[in-house]
């Protein structure tokens, strides 16, 4: 996994024939089940958390995972492959159930 320091900004981008993709993205290639858990594990470390008085750890923004598989040979020897994404989505807190204030307050306004 990169290093903290290493890390883009990610941005967003929309084209009329290739659809939604991302540029500053972590891509991270895995062999198995486990380097695949551990990657995973990875990314929610470098989520940004702060404890609400209705969440002990809010999120402050939304998670995207693509698992991307690839098969190769078989009897056919061709190559298929297979996208998945996942999405963890910062939920949007009520100002007032949350109790926060200040920057907490302010970030509320952009989650969602």
């Amino acid at each position: 996994p990169p290093s903290p320091n290493s890390l883009k900004p990610i941005k967003i981008h929309v084209h009329p024939e290739l659809g939604v993709y991302l540029t500053g993205a972590t891509e991270a290639p895995v062999k198995n089940a486990e380097e695949c858990i551990k990657t995973i594990e990875y990314g929610n470390t470098m989520k940004v958390v702060h404890a609400t008085a209705m969440n002990a750890q809010s999120s402050r923004g939304h998670t995207i995972c693509k698992l991307t598989v690839v098969k190769e040979g078989g009897k056919d020897n061709v190559t298929s492959n297979s996208e998945v994404y996942f999405a963890d989505l910062a939920g949007r807190e009520n100002e007032r159930s949350t109790q926060v204030t200040g920057e907490r307050f302010v970030e509320l306004g952009f989650i969602n």
